[in-house]
């Protein structure tokens, strides 16, 4: 989540312009051409699973020996990967 705020439109546009580009250089890398099924995980690392429907990195998660990866949508329900 990123919040911005200013005391005018010139002010804040600028704050939009900068943050804009420091997350298109956090974005994580490209998913591959192909989709996969809605749900699946796929990782070009171990380390940083990713949603390709949603085009989000997921979360690991572990409870009583089981582990699984998922994230949050924006209408509050979440997407669990394998």
């Amino acid at each position: 989540m990123v919040t911005l705020r200013g005391v005018d439109f010139a002010s804040v546009k600028a704050q939009v312009e900068q943050a804009s580009e420091w997350l298109s250089v956090q974005a994580p890398a490209q998913p591959p051409t192909q989709p996969p099924a809605h749900g699946k995980v796929q990782s070009a690392h171990e380390d940083r699973p990713y949603c390709q429907a949603h085009k989000a990195v997921l979360k690991r998660y572990e409870r009583n020996g089981q582990v699984w990866y998922s994230h949050k949508l924006a209408n509050g329900q979440w997407c669990r990967g394998k």
